[in-house]
């Protein structure tokens, strides 16, 4: 349980799941639906952009309302018979302090830091009172080159690091799934990403190609494992 509240709550599940209102430019992007070789996902938004629902196929169904400095998150999943809802606060930026969810098995706080630039450069993860683990992103030129994800002690869990892409702008961010609430997300696409164990061992490394739309935004995400495997192919379509 643990697990699916922590994952519940917001994070940056990003990486694999990444928004257009009247075609405009590739920043006002709303992503429609997403299908990858998994099933789907379906978003619909509020009148000023902002994320109102997320519908899947693995029967999850979320709902998010806007309240002046602080958003309350329901997650529904029919399949498992879970019903969590999450509090999440901002800070006076309008961005993420914190999100509270609790369960018959305790409460799981997710703490955030912003930099300057409204980019996410820590969260940790808070059960029952208890740190669990801590995540740290090092940004370059708008970019996160880097994550490490310690535990309680500090001690690493892993380690990841991220490879871009310069030629085409990022329409599967943050802003474009109406979640601008968690800051500025990373300017590129992601090219690359490396999973490394504190032991310096590879534990995982993916690749990603995209296709794109008449209007520059990302049609088609291919991603493939370190020896050319197909992982993951997910394709978008936009309002």
């Amino acid at each position: 349980m643990k697990n699916v509240i922590l994952s519940a709550i917001i994070i940056a599940s990003v990486i694999l799941t990444a928004c257009n209102k009247g075609g405009g430019s590739v920043a006002d992007a709303r992503v429609k639906k997403v299908t990858s070789m998994r099933g789907y996902t379906e978003y619909t938004y509020t009148p000023d952009n902002k994320i109102k629902t997320m519908r899947s196929s693995d029967g999850t169904n979320t709902t998010y309302t806007f309240k002046d400095k602080s958003i309350t998150q329901v997650r529904a999943d029919s399949l498992r018979g879970l019903f969590i809802t999450a509090n999440i606060f901002l800070n006076s930026a309008g961005l993420v302090d914190s999100s509270v969810a609790s369960d018959q098995s305790g409460t799981y706080v997710e703490q955030y830091t912003h930099d300057a630039n409204g980019n996410i450069t820590q969260s940790k993860d808070v059960v029952s009172g208890h740190l669990y683990n801590t995540s740290t992103s090092v940004f370059k030129d708008g970019n996160e080159m880097s994550k490490v994800i310690t535990d309680s002690a500090s001690k690493p869990r892993v380690s990841l690091y991220f490879d871009y892409y310069t030629d085409k702008p990022n329409s599967v961010g943050y802003e474009n799934m109406g979640m601008k609430f968690l800051g500025n997300d990373s300017k590129g696409l992601l090219k690359k990403f490396v999973q490394v164990l504190p032991t310096g061992d590879t534990m995982r490394s993916m690749n990603f190609v995209y296709h794109y739309d008449d209007k520059g935004r990302v049609s088609q995400r291919v991603v493939y494992d370190s020896h050319g495997t197909l992982a993951d192919s997910s394709s978008y379509t936009y309002y």
